[in-house]
């Protein structure tokens, strides 16, 4: 609730003040970047968590399918890339590496977009998955249009502020949405075994 409250705030103040910050400009310098590469750093590693097990799960239940599992795979493809976009925002601030940060924010913004629209579509093909409804796909199809208007809305630079953000918290509410479908899941630690040494020849 904190996270919505801020955000809209934030988003209230760069409509009220266009042109005082964006998202980017939030971390640009320190002590902000710091906590601002910190905070991309674990969201972009829950939102790699949150598609591998979203794309696990639409595994499990497209059995039979030969759509679904060629979509699932792109979307486990976008998500991960649009992860990966996270990390070098977070890494990379628009300063210092400027080429860095703007290949991250293409990744992260236009890739998750895709992302969301695609999972979207098989929100309302795997009518199986455990914790499905109707109104979750459609709630999942009103975020990625929001998602998709917030990016067009990204080259007008007085609004690219709030729609910058904007989109932040859409695609943080968007997947949040997997909640609803992940708690019929167990999620267990990786086995890791060793494997012993060849035996040298003498």
């Amino acid at each position: 609730m904190a996270v919505l409250r801020g955000t809209f705030l934030i988003l209230l103040q760069a409509i009220l003040l266009p042109g005082t910050f964006v998202v980017t400009d939030t971390g640009t310098y320190p002590p902000e970047s710091g906590v601002f590469g910190l905070l991309l750093t674990l969201y972009s590693i829950s939102a790699f968590v949150s598609v591998y097990c979203r794309w696990q799960m639409v595994s499990n239940h497209s059995m039979g399918s030969r759509t679904i599992p060629h979509l699932n795979n792109c979307g486990l493809l976008l998500g991960s890339l649009a992860a990966l976009g996270t990390l070098l925002v977070a890494c990379f601030q628009e300063t210092s590496q400027i080429t860095l940060h703007l290949i991250g924010a293409f990744l992260a913004f236009i890739l998750v977009c895709g992302y969301m629209w695609l999972h979207a579509g098989l929100t309302h093909s795997v009518a199986t998955l455990p914790g499905h409804s109707r109104w979750l796909g459609h709630l999942r199809l009103g975020l990625a249009a929001a998602a998709t208007v917030s990016v067009v809305g990204y080259d007008m630079h007085v609004v690219s502020a709030a729609f910058e953000w904007a989109l932040a918290g859409l695609v943080s509410i968007y997947f949040l949405t997997f909640c609803l479908e992940f708690r019929h899941i167990n999620v267990g630690m990786p086995v890791v075994t060793a494997v012993p040494a060849a035996k040298e020849r003498n």
